[in-house]
């Protein structure tokens, strides 16, 4: 959850969420007081070109790991919660993991250059305008639970990662 409690509008809000495992599903919880919200995964467009006719057909969906959050303003006691299901029966990478091979498979790695939340907001004081950077690591547990570290300087080697797999359909042939 995001919450501005203080007395001046964060305007514009650009954060990032580089999740340990892809997101299979989200649900916007409450949202108030915010303008211009989007919550979208990242490295999702795709260009298709045929010569000479064709046809193309899209089965199941795409999965990212990596979210862009936006809020044009966030107004004094506004908030954006997003509840979010993180697919872990997917490698890193968001490849299923084939049923009876789990235990070939580890945990994701995670750390603060991999899994993280990072971006900025800018407020007003008086006249003037800060820009504020934010950086906290999402730390991933022995149990699989995803919780957000405490807020700290960005780290040097902080890397982006973009990309997606799909998710295919029960059956259908890969």
């Amino acid at each position: 959850m995001i919450a501005n409690e203080g007395g001046e509008s964060f305007s514009p809000i650009e954060l990032r969420l580089q999740f340990p495992y892809p997101v299979s599903t989200h649900e916007v919880a409450n949202l108030k007081d915010a303008v211009g919200f989007s919550f979208k995964p990242v490295g999702m467009t795709m260009t298709f070109q045929t010569l000479g006719g064709g046809q193309l057909s899209m089965n199941g969906r795409p999965v990212s790991s990596n979210y862009e959050l936006r809020v044009s303003e966030l107004k004094p006691e506004g908030q954006v919660e997003i509840l979010l299901l993180l697919n872990s029966y997917r490698d890193p990478r968001g490849k299923p993991i084939p049923k009876g091979q789990e235990a070939f498979y580890s945990v994701p790695e995670s750390g603060p250059t991999l899994t993280f939340i990072y971006g900025h907001f800018k407020y007003r004081v008086g006249a003037e305008t800060i820009d504020q950077e934010y950086y906290a690591p999402l730390e991933l547990g022995a149990d699989e639970t995803v919780t957000l570290g405490p807020p700290s300087p960005r780290p040097k080697g902080l890397r982006r990662v973009e990309g997606w797999e799909m998710e295919w359909p029960l059956g259908a042939p890969r």
